[in-house]
Parts: C-alpha cells; structure tokens; sequence
C-alpha cells in the first residue's frame, strides 16, 4: 500500500466450474454475520433509548417509539432465530430469549409502552415458536429462567396491557383462539 501500512486486502473468492463449457470463473463468497446474543440485546437496548431522537419527541411521534421497539423485536427474531436455519433452535432460544432481557431492563425508558401492542404480541408469538422448537433440548433451569422473565415482563408492563388479547388482535389466534389474557409461555415450555 502507498502509505505503508500493509497489503491491500483481496475479496474472498470460490473458483466456480461452469460443467457445461469447463470454463471456471470466479466468484465472491458469501459472508456469513454471526449474531450473539449481546448484539442483539444492545440492538434493542439501542432502539429502545432512542426515544431521546427528535422524531420520536412529538406527541404523535412518542406513539410510534414503542411500535418501532415492538417491530424490532419481532423482525430480529424472525430474521435470526427462525428464519435462520443454521443455527440449532436451543441457539435461536437465546439469541431470542436476549431481545426480551433487554426489553424487560429497558422498557421503563419508554415513552409511551401501551401504544401498538399487538406488534409486542406478535414479537411475543414469534418467540413462541421458537421456544417450541427448542423445548426438547431446553434444560430445566433454562426453562425456568424464561418462565420468569416472560412473567416479570407480564408483572412491569400489566399496567399497559401488554398481555390482554381482544378478540381484534391478529397474533390471538396464534396463540389461544380465545382472546383472554394467556400464560402461553408457562403452557408452551411445561409441555400442557
């Protein structure tokens, strides 16, 4: 390089045989992004102190801070738990099981939490499939461990009516079919 400070790097490549002419060409590999469950939970903790942005300071833009936490929430879990199909659901519980860690040690910098809350349902049903796939390899003391933060979570946002189910809720269906107030968490991971 002109300024010394090493060599400049080359893109990583894969020779490709193309079987019908044998001509081989190259071509850019794809990069795989691990996620870990500390990115995901800063992620979140993020987005959820970002109520301060001036967008989000207007009476009318308060209200879409929760909605933007709630679909970040859902659309990490979705795009790397159950969409991702190269890691083992005991992996995708984790990384899913942070996104709400954080939300439960963040949610009391929100503005305006009871705002959108079906999208905190849907994040929640996403999570729900996930803890399906991963509840045969789950140890008790995780088991637990989720038990507990899905119910403190229920206990801090009560108020706001994070959990009640109206019949209008597109995510009730996904869940109980019945539109009452559900423990599904407890339900899903005890195996009832």
């Amino acid at each position: 390089s002109r300024f010394g400070t090493g060599t400049v790097k080359r893109a990583a490549t894969e020779t490709v045989v193309d079987k019908a002419t044998g001509k081989s060409t190259e071509i850019l590999k794809k990069r795989r992004i691990t996620v870990t469950t500390k990115s995901l939970y800063v992620r979140v903790q993020k987005k959820i102190h970002s109520v301060s942005q001036k967008k989000y300071q207007s009476n009318y833009g308060s209200r879409d801070h929760s909605l933007a936490v709630y679909n970040m929430i859902k659309s990490l879990i979705e795009d790397h738990c159950i969409n991702d199909k190269e890691i083992t659901p005991l992996q995708s519980e984790q990384l899913a099981r942070s996104c709400f860690q954080a939300f439960y040690d963040f949610w009391q910098v929100m503005e305006r939490p009871g705002y959108n809350t079906e999208k905190f349902r849907e994040a929640l049903d996403a999570y729900a499939q996930v803890l399906e796939a991963a509840r045969p390899e789950m140890p008790d003391a995780d088991v637990e461990t989720v038990v507990s933060l899905l119910e403190s979570i229920q206990a801090c946002g009560g108020g706001y009516l994070l959990h009640e189910r109206s019949e209008m809720d597109n995510s009730v269906y996904y869940t109980t079919g019945n539109g009452k107030t559900d423990r599904w968490a407890r339900d899903v991971l005890k195996g009832n």
